[in-house]
Formats: C-alpha cells, structure tokens, sequence
C-alpha cells in the first residue's frame, strides 16, 4: 500500500500475500471472516482494514 498524503492507493495483492489473506479466511471459517480478525492474524503493519474488507468483496463476487 502506498500513501501519497490523505489518499490511499490500491494494495498490490501479491500471490503471498493473497494466500496469507487466504490462510487467515480458512482459519476463522467463512462465516466468521471479518475484516478486523483477517487482519489481526495476517499480521501485515501495512494493510488497513479497509484494504481487507474491499479485498474480501472482490473475493466474495468472483465466488458468487
């Protein structure tokens, strides 16, 4: 992620850090996969948890 003053820029969502998003879903189960805890067992100091619930979005489309 990268901040240029008030304004965040799209997450690159790299193939590793997909499959740590992953992991992270997995473990909580689906129904219980939010934001705040994806975030919490990713661990990544760069991610907000906007960045986690617009990427959960985009997951949940694409399955839909």
């Amino acid at each position: 992620m990268i901040l240029c003053g008030d304004i965040f820029l799209q997450v690159d969502w790299t193939p590793e850090l997909h499959r740590k998003f992953v992991q992270a879903v997995e473990q909580l189960g689906i129904d219980k996969a939010v934001p705040s805890r994806i975030l919490e067992i990713m661990g990544i100091d760069s991610l907000t948890r906007h960045n986690i619930a617009s990427h959960l979005q985009v997951r949940a489309a694409r399955e839909a």
